[in-house]
């Protein structure tokens, strides 16, 4: 009897295992890419809560910042409420610090906060929370509803517009503010 002695792999095997290999790449990319998505959206509303307890601090301990009323809502920018955490956003780019902002609103006896941050991608598009209100950003967990492609027409600078443009913009998310107190210190860039 003659002893074989097999010590390599036949082609077969190999393309075996390659078509192997390639289905489990082919099902792990879309999943990993899913993943990593989620991961980035979850980060804008993470990052969006922080700009909000941000406000909540500065609205008490800055007396000169005007209380909200149940008619008057304040609008205090990312520029002001910015504590160095805010300078890269979950895909690359840059926060648009006079672009993103947080509004309160009195409703009864408690406040509101609703909340806009931009990140302006590195190809020049904008991403992120357009105005969403605090409760929603608690209970809404589907990262995917809330983080968005931001149109350029919406991506107007705080220091550069009216009262009255910056409210029609919000009006069909936040009623009755019938004035608005745009709190912007060191916003002149």
């Amino acid at each position: 009897m003659i002893k074989l002695n097999n010590k390599g792999v036949t082609m077969l095997e190999l393309l075996g295992a390659m078509v192997i290999l390639g289905i489990l790449f082919g099902l792990a990319v879309p999943a990993i890419t899913t993943v990593i998505n989620d991961t980035r959206n979850k980060t804008y509303v993470d990052d969006a809560m922080k700009l909000i307890s941000n406000a909540e601090y500065s609205l008490r301990k800055d007396n000169k910042i005007p209380k909200p009323t149940t008619t008057r809502c304040v609008l205090m920018t990312m520029v002001y409420l910015d504590n160095g955490v805010f300078d890269e956003g979950p895909y690359g780019g840059s926060y648009e610090k006079n672009m993103s902002y947080v509004v309160v609103k009195k409703e009864g006896n408690k406040d509101v906060y609703y909340v806009r941050i931009i990140e302006r991608l590195k190809d020049g598009n904008y991403r992120g929370i357009d105005l969403r209100k605090d409760s929603d950003l608690l209970k809404d967990r589907s990262f995917k509803t809330m983080v968005t492609n931001i149109n350029g027409s919406n991506t107007y600078k705080i220091n550069q517009n009216t009262e009255a443009f910056i409210k029609g913009k919000f009006s069909g998310k936040i009623s009755g503010c019938s004035t608005l107190s745009i709190y912007a210190p060191n916003s002149s860039d």
